[in-house]
């Protein structure tokens, strides 16, 4: 989805029956864990974290874990990438989550944009499954 408004300001009459679906939560519809990150980024670079910063802050963060539980070998490619689709029940500021044999999450929560003045407005969240 393009985050500058291109699409969102260019469908004229179809914005009042268009939803946009994004893995993307309104604040509050994540766990205390997610709170505490936005404090930590805004008091480290002195403004609010874009929408995707937990999304990043866990992709490292997930990384990372693996490394450690793979010890020793922790720098052996292979062994990290095992670690990694080892992952289960890993409580994240993104919510608990497990990775599947094919590499998506298990995160079932989703975020609903309605468009509102040409622009993408949080309207709801829904889980799936």
């Amino acid at each position: 989805m393009a985050t500058d408004g291109s699409f969102t300001s260019a469908i004229g009459d179809a914005a009042q029956s268009t939803y946009l679906t994004s893995p993307l939560l309104s604040p509050p519809d994540y766990p205390p864990a997610a709170e505490r990150v936005r404090e930590l980024y805004r008091e480290r670079f002195g403004a609010a974290p874009g929408p995707s910063a937990l999304y990043g802050y866990e992709a490292m963060s997930v990384v990372l874990d693996a490394i450690r539980r793979a010890g020793r070998r922790g720098n052996n490619r292979q062994v990290v990438i095992a670690r990694f689709f080892a992952t289960r029940d890993r409580d994240s500021v993104l919510g608990r989550y497990s990775i599947r044999a094919a590499g998506e999450s298990t995160l079932s929560r989703y975020g609903v944009d309605r468009v509102l003045g040409g622009r993408a407005v949080f309207y709801r969240a829904f889980d799936i499954g």
